[in-house]
């Protein structure tokens, strides 16, 4: 079962690319990725006054302690920087840096600098306290061994935060920090990978189609309930603003490039079929409704819904009105404790479209419709 599309290939993606490249420029992406700022101080500083607004100038001392002070050289804030110990940490949307505020040998607070995390998640720690977890700690004698535990529903981001402070700290100490194996990671990444090639069997190998259905259920278990990993614009957009995370992304970006070869290869909407969580719940809400189902309407007045849902979007950004990512893409209602009643609605209501629509979301989907306007280079020797 192939998900079959006639959008206007260049049109649609020039308009996704335009779009994402034009949103990480408003959201202040220095690309420093592609090359080295030229002014890494002033970016430091800019980004700590954001938490301390009357913060002037910072100097180091010889432990590699930060020191901010005013416009008068008084003393505001000190403590370390979780980037200048090169912490390899990362979260959902990448590295998540860290200011750790130390007064009087205690930890104060843990301040977030910029990162790419999703709004909703960062709500949610803030909701149960938990950068608040080492506040008032003794950094010499209690704070690697006090432990905290990531907080479900935002586990990316809480891990990486964890793990930022205890790496920094490990390093301030001049203590190696122990890189212990999680093993809970390495079994998503692996049962991720053999979904990934189970998908691969199943579209080139007929004989394995009767269990179709039982690979979406997986898919649907383990991408969308337990993991939560799946391509989206929003993650695209993270790529374009801060480059590819690998460590944290790292099956998303293997399923990607086999994605991207597999459309070279003809084989269209491979992602969309096999591995897209959301796709698998419209399948099975189908097939568990007696209504006979219809082909969802595509065009308004001759022109694409998707065409028209980008446009919105386009405009609105041209108009200075934010739009994020996450909330454009349904795909946030698997992440039940953080998702917004919005949220939980859009995916409420692609599943009782479902019922009697096939594939409703699908012919929206700004993701689907960037994967699917790579072209076959089959076709393209044919000069289709």
């Amino acid at each position: 079962m192939t998900l079959k599309r006639d959008s206007n290939p260049f049109l649609l993606n020039f308009t996704i690319g335009i779009l994402l490249v034009a949103l990480a420029i408003r959201a202040g992406a220095s690309y420093e990725w592609i090359k080295p700022s030229r002014d890494p101080q002033f970016l430091l500083l800019n980004e700590l006054q954001s938490s301390f607004p009357q913060a002037n100038t910072y100097h180091f001392d010889k432990h590699q302690v930060i020191h901010l002070q005013d416009s008068l050289g008084k003393t505001i804030a000190s403590g370390l920087i979780s980037s200048h110990f090169k912490t390899s940490q990362e979260g959902y949307g990448g590295k998540v840096p860290l200011f750790i505020e130390i007064n009087k040998g205690r930890i104060q607070q843990i301040h977030l600098l910029r990162h790419s995390e999703t709004k909703e998640y960062i709500d949610h720690l803030n909701d149960v306290h938990f950068l608040k977890s080492w506040n008032n700690l003794n950094v010499e004698n209690s704070v690697l061994r006090h432990q905290v535990d990531a907080v479900t529903g935002a586990t990316y981001s809480s891990e990486a935060i964890i793990g930022g402070v205890n790496e920094t700290f490990a390093q301030y100490f001049s203590i190696k920090a122990a890189n212990k194996i999680k093993w809970q990671r390495v079994l998503q990444i692996s049962l991720t990978i053999l979904l990934l090639i189970s998908g691969i069997t199943q579209l080139f190998l007929k004989t394995t189609k009767k269990l179709y259905f039982w690979h979406l259920l997986f898919v649907l278990l383990i991408m969308g309930l337990w993991t939560k990993k799946m391509l989206s614009a929003e993650l695209f957009y993270s790529y374009i603003k801060t480059g590819p995370s690998t460590s944290s992304h790292i099956e998303l970006t293997i399923i990607l490039f086999a994605t991207i070869a597999l459309q070279l290869m003809g084989k269209k909407s491979f992602y969309c079929t096999y591995l897209c969580p959301m796709g698998a719940l419209q399948v099975f809400s189908s097939k568990l409704s007696p209504f006979k189902k219809r082909s969802f309407p595509k065009k308004v007045l001759s022109i694409e819904l998707r065409l028209i849902y980008l446009t919105f979007i386009w405009s609105c950004l041209i108009l200075g009105i934010s739009l994020p990512l996450y909330n454009l893409e349904p795909f946030m209602a698997f992440s039940f404790k953080v998702a917004g009643g919005l949220m939980i609605g859009s995916g409420g209501l692609i599943i009782l479209l479902s019922l009697f629509f096939n594939r409703p979301w699908c012919h929206l989907c700004p993701t689907g419709c960037a994967l699917n306007t790579i072209q076959s280079l089959k076709r393209k020797a044919s000069g289709l």
